[in-house]
């Protein structure tokens, strides 16, 4: 499957559960959540392919600004559910 010119191992059928609660910490901001996450899954730090996501999912001038939670503001609900679509092909 290709995503605005991201291949991806995901295929059309594949099923995921986005929450309707944002679960993330407030505090990170959308790059510094998907480093992390390479971090978690024992995946080498690679911030270029961490960008080119970021860029493919329309979430580069995001990349900045943290995720916001009830005490900071942060990313919309729309914005929010491209971060974690984006988490997938992280």
């Amino acid at each position: 499957m290709e995503i605005n010119d991201l291949q991806t191992t995901l295929s059309p059928s594949t099923i995921v559960y986005i929450p309707q609660r944002d679960v993330l910490h407030g505090f990170f901001t959308t790059r510094q959540y998907m480093l992390h996450y390479q971090a978690l899954a024992g995946l080498p730090r690679d911030v270029d392919k961490v960008d080119k996501i970021l860029e493919a999912f329309g979430l580069a001038d995001h990349a900045d600004v943290k995720i916001g939670d009830v005490f900071r503001k942060g990313l919309s609900g729309e914005v929010m559910r491209m971060h974690y679509t984006a988490f997938l092909h992280n």
